[in-house]
């Protein structure tokens, strides 16, 4: 799994989608007090599929987009750099080779109303997953 963590990384590293959130993509969740927009993704689940030959690796990875303006503007256009970013798109993962990185599902722009150390925020979330394929090398 540290392998797909690096190719997430290294795949976003200098993309549209980095610079618009200010670099602030996290793994599992985002710490306490980070500036807004940002995001963080989890794998979901990590199914092994083997046939007698061959062994699969099949990861549902989910991203949750925040954002804290008033209007779904800046969360929308993060969900499209993310989209543009991962759905469909050539990752390098070491010691696998990828058949597939996919959009799954997404849960639209909502409001959720998150209780903070300060009181409670309006924080727009959007959340989608991707599966990943791969054939282990």
């Amino acid at each position: 799994m540290k392998n797909l963590t690096t190719a997430i990384y290294g795949k976003a590293a200098s993309s549209d989608f980095m610079s618009y959130i200010g670099s602030r993509l996290f793994k599992s969740r985002v710490p306490t007090g980070t500036e807004y927009p940002n995001a963080a993704y989890m794998v979901i689940t990590d199914v092994p599929e083997r046939t007698f030959s061959e062994r699969y690796e099949n990861y549902e990875l989910q991203f949750s987009l925040f954002s804290t303006k008033s209007s779904s503007t800046e969360i929308e256009t993060m969900y499209n750099y993310l989209k543009a970013l991962y759905d469909e798109c050539s990752l390098t993962i070491v010691g696998s080779t990828l058949v597939w990185m996919r959009l799954l599902s997404t849960t639209g722009a909502q409001v959720e109303d998150w209780v903070t150390p300060d009181g409670t925020e309006e924080i727009w979330a959007i959340h989608a997953s991707f599966e990943i394929y791969t054939s282990l090398d």
